[in-house]
C-alpha cells in the first residue's frame, strides 16, 4: 500500500451517524449542511487550520453520501 493509499484510508469517512444514550443515530442531509455552513462561516487560525481542513473535508464528504443515497 502507497503512503497516499494509507493517508486516504486513515481518513476515511465512516456512515454519518453519532451515538447518543447507546443508540447510533445518523446526520441527516439538513444536519451535515447545517455543520458545513456553520464551519464556512468560521475563522482558524494557526494550527486549527489543518484540523478543520480535516473535517470539513471528512463533513463534505458525509453530506455528499447522503444526497446520494
Amino acid at each position: 500500500m502507497s503512503l497516499v493509499d494509507q493517508i486516504r484510508s486513515k481518513n476515511e469517512v465512516s456512515s454519518p451517524s453519532v451515538v447518543s444514550d447507546g443508540e447510533r443515530q445518523k446526520l441527516s442531509i439538513k444536519d451535515t449542511d447545517f455543520l458545513l455552513n456553520v464551519l464556512m462561516k468560521s475563522t482558524f487560525v494557526g494550527s486549527e487550520i489543518e484540523q478543520a481542513y480535516s473535517v470539513i473535508s471528512k463533513l463534505a464528504e458525509m453530506h455528499r453520501r447522503n444526497i446520494e443515497s
